[in-house]
């Protein structure tokens, strides 16, 4: 739906405070869903005046939802996001991205979706088709009829995560949808994941340890096919499984022994580690 400005007026207090209500709604439930309330807040940060230039951070990356609604996330904003939704230490956020857990980049991006479905609803963009762009181009925006500029803080350190940028017109259209009776489909509201469940939907590498063995340098140099290397385990001993990545220390979830699945080795589990252990 498209409002003309047939009339235009200078924005008002009210139509501030629309903007706020229409964003806050939106993603507010995002922020129930996934932080704890110490860990984000949604804030308005100033009006934008008519006639006048809006310009993101540099470093920033851009998308626009519509003509009325641009967002902006700091780098590595989701990152951090990450980090506060499940409540991590520091040193995995600023850790680089090839070296970061993958399965904290499958979260991120689970976040960042059900943010950016959220922003979309209320720029008035239905989810089934999302308009993801990136702008690249980092002209400043011309907002004829002004704005208002709202971000999200991370509480903790005081950095802006995501700054959202909301003409007037898009207010408009919202009032004027708002008096239009109901008669085809319900409101669009955006359908959002609790952590939780974003959690339970991210894979994670499964690896079954064998056994280990210390070679020497010269013994290692010194291998060849048919060399057999003792693994220091008996044969009958319990084959652990675990969750870990590279550059972390490995998590037993498990022991079972070797089997077979068709024509694929597996293992049958006969322990199941306790998650209240530490």
């Amino acid at each position: 739906m498209s409002v003309a400005a047939t009339r235009w007026y200078p924005p008002s207090e009210n139509d501030f405070a629309d903007a706020r209500s229409l964003f806050d709604a939106a993603v507010q439930p995002c922020l129930r869903a996934w932080f704890n309330d110490a860990a984000v807040r949604f804030e308005t940060v100033a009006p934008i005046a008519p006639r006048s230039d809006f310009t993101f951070p540099n470093d920033a990356q851009v998308w626009s939802c519509g003509q009325h609604v641009w967002w902006a996330v700091a780098p590595r904003a989701f990152a951090r996001l990450a980090n506060r939704a499940l409540d991590l230490p520091e040193h995995l956020m600023k850790a680089t991205q090839a070296s970061r857990p993958e399965a904290l980049t499958l979260f991120e991006k689970t976040l960042a979706d059900a943010l950016f479905d959220a922003l979309a609803a209320a720029a008035g963009i239905p989810p089934v088709t999302p308009q993801r762009q990136t702008d690249s181009a980092r002209a400043p925006l011309r907002l004829a009829h002004g704005g208002a500029h709202f971000r999200l803080l991370d509480e903790r350190s005081g950095d802006t995560l995501l700054s959202i940028a909301c003409a007037t017109p898009r207010v408009w259209e919202h009032r004027a949808a708002l008096r239009q009776p109901s008669t085809d489909s319900p409101p669009v509201s955006s359908p959002l994941s609790t952590r939780a469940d974003a959690l339970a939907a991210v894979k994670c590498s499964v690896s079954a340890m064998l056994g280990q063995a210390e070679l020497t340098i010269a013994e290692l140099l010194d291998l060849a096919p048919g060399d057999v290397i003792a693994l220091g385990r008996p044969l009958e001993a319990p084959i652990s499984l675990v969750v870990g990545e590279a550059g972390y220390p490995p998590s037993v979830i498990g022991a079972g022994h070797l089997g077979r699945s068709g024509e694929q080795l597996s293992i049958q589990m006969n322990a199941i580690e306790s998650q209240d252990q530490s």
